[in-house]
């Protein structure tokens, strides 16, 4: 059985780490959080199917 309410806090969690993967990984990224979670974003918006939790929680 499937549970969309316990998916979504661990794709969450997933995302913060991915914000801050990016923020060590691209400098312009580095001092803001809203800048980071943008850019996630539009990779999200490019490549809906790059991870599997995204096609769960979007």
């Amino acid at each position: 059985m499937f549970y969309p309410s316990v998916v979504i806090p661990i794709g969450v969690r997933i995302d913060r780490h991915l914000m801050r993967w990016a923020k060590r990984k691209y400098k312009r990224l580095k001092r803001s959080d809203r800048r980071a979670w943008a850019w996630l974003g539009g990779v999200r918006e490019r490549s809906p199917g790059l991870f599997a939790h995204w096609a769960l929680r979007y």
